[in-house]
């Protein structure tokens, strides 16, 4: 089995976390709160999400080189 020295930081650092709270805040605020048309509603949210999940992509695998504290155990 091999191992790996790897930075060790806070789950409040995470690019990962950040981005699916960020997300989260957008699709509520967007939802009703700006008063918007349904099919925009739907345009937006779709576009939110596609950002969202490439933001999550790009973070992944390009630039996250530490690990949280919970997943040391595993």
């Amino acid at each position: 089995m091999e191992t790996a020295a790897v930075p060790v930081k806070s789950s409040w650092q995470s690019k990962i976390n950040w981005t699916a709270i960020i997300g989260a805040v957008g699709t509520l605020i967007t939802t009703n709160a700006l008063g918007l048309e349904p099919a925009t509603q739907v345009k937006v949210l779709a576009v939110w999400g596609l950002a969202q999940n490439v933001a999550t992509v790009i973070f992944r695998t390009w630039f996250n080189n530490s690990v949280s504290p919970a997943s040391l155990g595993q």
